[in-house]
């Protein structure tokens, strides 16, 4: 026979720590009956009447614990709380007597995930995770939670010199999505820029973005795929010549930042360099939703 999963007992949180808890004041410690999600770094206090299972981007397969008495929990990453006790038909009765509006802000504050959401994440929320497990709630909360998922979170989207193209959610799903963070990453070309205004543009899909965030990696090796890296302003004039003509005009919010080390791209004593560059490429991008 099987060994039973391990349930700890919490030990309940001394009067004199109430203070140290702000999204809980001592007279309104929520009782958790279905499932939530707990900041970084934010203390926050709880009862739960059946044991709760509590889930982090490290510890997929989650710790159980039970909290008669108020308990105290805090940690530096998102926390997700899965309450194991079906929640009845009291609970179902009380959902539906909720706002339709009161009900999408419930489910996106719980649905959105803590970074940008990449395949991996998006596998996870749906097997076994936070989505899953709304998904086996109610059958309101079930026929909601795919489009909520979609809408509230960043999805990453990685852009390269290899051909493999956006590594985007499924197609069907890119008109439900409304904020994207595009990766232009090892040894991209003008392609891949051409690819990111069009994914702005409403091609692929994606037809409802609100904000789109451009990352600039300088992890650029030296010609590879017989692909050189720009070292001045003109050189990336003449490499992104093929498809700018002047500045892409973006509707949305959004921005243009740079990652990696910038001695990858030009030697320690150019820097000055650098900023004109990175100055030019920001100018390529105009969000017309920015304030």
């Amino acid at each position: 026979m099987a060994p039973n999963k391990k349930t700890y007992k919490a030990k309940a949180a001394p009067s004199t720590t109430r203070t140290t808890a702000p999204s809980s004041p001592p007279d309104d410690v929520p009782d958790v009956i279905t499932s939530m999600t707990i900041p970084p770094n934010t203390p926050m206090k709880f009862t739960a009447r059946s044991p709760v299972e509590i889930r982090t981007r490290w510890n997929r397969a989650g710790l159980t614990i039970q909290a008669d008495n108020p308990t105290l929990l805090s940690a530096p990453y998102r926390m997700e709380l899965y309450p194991t006790a079906d929640l009845g038909a009291a609970f179902a009765r009380g959902w539906r007597s909720l706002p339709d509006e009161l009900k999408l802000l419930i489910l996106s504050f719980n649905l959105t995930l803590e970074n940008p959401v990449t395949n991996a994440d998006i596998r996870s929320a749906f097997n076994g995770g936070i989505a899953d497990h709304h998904r086996r709630t109610t059958a309101e909360i079930k026929s909601m939670v795919h489009d909520v998922f979609w809408a509230s979170n960043t999805f990453e989207v990685r852009l390269r010199h290899n051909g493999i193209g956006p590594r985007q959610p499924d197609n069907e799903v890119n008109g439900k999505i409304r904020s994207v963070k595009i990766r232009l990453e090892d040894n991209f070309t003008h392609r891949d820029v051409k690819t990111a205004v069009n994914m702005a543009w409403g091609m692929y899909g994606f037809d409802r973005l609100k904000r789109v965030d451009i990352e600039i990696s300088w992890a650029w090796d030296q010609d590879v795929f017989s692909v050189p890296r720009p070292r001045t302003v003109e050189e990336w004039c003449d490499f992104l010549g093929g498809t700018i003509r002047g500045c892409w005009v973006l509707e949305q919010r959004g921005s243009v930042t740079f990652k990696g080390p910038v001695g990858q791209m030009v030697e320690p004593d150019e820097a000055a360099m650098v900023e004109r560059i990175e100055e030019f490429l920001r100018t390529e991008f105009e969000f017309d939703g920015n304030p």
